[in-house]
Parts: C-alpha cells; structure tokens; sequence
C-alpha cells in the first residue's frame, strides 16, 4: 500500500491552537519529571533503523536513501526527505527486495518518525497505521506456511512495537486519542502475551527463533508504565504495572516495591 498518496504526503503544519495550549500547558507541569526510559523504549522502533542502515541495501536504493536521511537529520527539508523515501521504496520494490523485511520496514518506519519530528502526529499514525495493517495480513494469509517460521516471528515482534508506539502517538496531546491508544497498546501487550503462551504449550517450532523473555518483557511494560504515569495517564500506566507483576520475579524487593 502506498501511504505517500497520489500526489505525496501533505506537510499542512497547521496546529489547532486549543490543543497546542493544552499541550504547552502540559509540558510547562510537567517539565520536573526525570526522563523516563519508556521513552526510549516507545521510540526504540525507530532509532534501530537509523545505525548502520546502508549496509543492507543495494547501491540503487541506498543513494536516494542517504539522501532521505540527510534532509531529515542533517537539514531538515520534509519535502526533499519524503522525495527520496519514496524513490528508494519505489526502486526497492521495483528490485524485488522483500516489503517485509527489516530493512523495508525501517525505511517506512523512518517516514513516520520524520512525521512525528515535525510534529505530523497524525500523519505519523496514518504511517504506522499502514504498515501496521499490511503486517497483520502478511501474519495472517503467509504467516503460518512452512518455511515462514522466523520470519513470522520477526513480522509479529515489529508489530507489537509499532503498536506500542501507535499508543504513544494516539496518547500524545495534540491527538487526544485516548481510547484508540488503550486499543492499540492493549493489543500489543495481549499479543506479547499470546505468542508466549502459545510456545509454552506447544513448544517452539524450528526455525522461529527467540521471543521475548519474561525479564524484557516485564521490563518493557514496567518502564512504559512509568511513562505513562509521568504523563499523567494513569489509565494507561495501571494496567502495564499490573501485567509487569506477573513477570516480576517474587524473590526480589523490586516486586514489591513495584
């Protein structure tokens, strides 16, 4: 699915100023928080796409890619950025390289983070949502057929991280999404959950490689959870403590401290 649209994306900046306040407001309250390490783990998605992204790609498609990245990080020009985004998706897809690869999926990632740097937040989701989408169907018609194994399991692990920085973005103050954030992030911590489960039970089948660890796991919903209380959305940090209990270990003061 092309999510740059026919006539590439609109850059419109326009900001309603009643939830520009509000978020000016919220920032200014809140500024005495200490920076969280939820923060980087909901923006962990992107910056693992940023260090070494050349080396993967053929030649054709890192020479306009270099330049993508350059007009977002370097000299920041959003149009020129999304030109070239969207010449190396076009030639990687016309090269045949695979649209579910990491490499693939961190270029279309990398759009959305250039969306949320220039505070697109909408545009952003629209991203994600997209990329989100064409995952769960690969997950759903190819996912299960021989061979697929671990690439199933690298499809469903990027999922989940996108939707927990969907959650973040849909949570964020110029969005005000309150409840599709709940829907997102729930998911993710619900699917997180599941694919553990089912391991469990019935074991892992060759060839699909790790998943995530009680340790990281509890980890991840224990730092998100202070993430979202620093912010004050606590309806959304309660639910992440109580799933980090579960995998707590009881021999320790951090359980019960948590």
């Amino acid at each position: 699915m092309d999510f740059f649209g026919r006539d590439g994306m609109s850059l419109d900046s326009t900001l309603h100023e009643k939830q520009r306040a509000s978020c000016l407001t919220n920032t200014h309250t809140q500024s005495h928080l200490p920076h969280s390490g939820a923060l980087i783990y909901t923006n962990y998605v992107y910056q693992t796409y940023i260090v070494g992204v050349f080396q993967p790609f053929p030649p054709e498609v890192a020479k306009p890619l270099r330049r993508a990245l350059y007009y977002t990080n370097i000299s920041l020009s959003p149009k020129e950025a999304l030109k070239y985004y969207k010449q190396a998706l076009a030639i990687a897809d016309e090269i045949g390289m695979d649209p579910f690869s990491d490499e693939i999926l961190g270029v279309k990632i990398q759009v959305a983070a250039l969306m949320e740097k220039i505070q697109q937040y909408e545009k952003a989701i629209e991203v994600l949502e997209i990329v989100r989408n064409d995952c769960l169907k690969w997950i759903e018609f190819l996912g299960s057929k021989p061979g697929n194994e671990g690439k199933r399991t690298r499809v469903l692990g990027k999922t989940v991280a996108i939707s927990v920085k969907l959650g973040d973005l849909y949570a964020n103050c110029y969005v005000q999404d309150k409840e599709t954030a709940e829907e997102r992030l729930v998911w993710a911590v619900e699917t997180a959950l599941k694919e553990k489960k089912r391991r469990e039970e019935e074991g892992v089948k060759e060839g699909e490689g790790d998943w995530m660890t009680d340790e990281e796991f509890g980890g991840a919903l224990e730092s998100l959870g202070h993430h979202y209380e620093e912010k004050d959305q606590h309806y959304l940090a309660a639910p992440l403590f109580l799933q980090s209990l579960a995998f707590a270990p009881t021999n320790t003061c951090h359980a019960v401290v948590l």
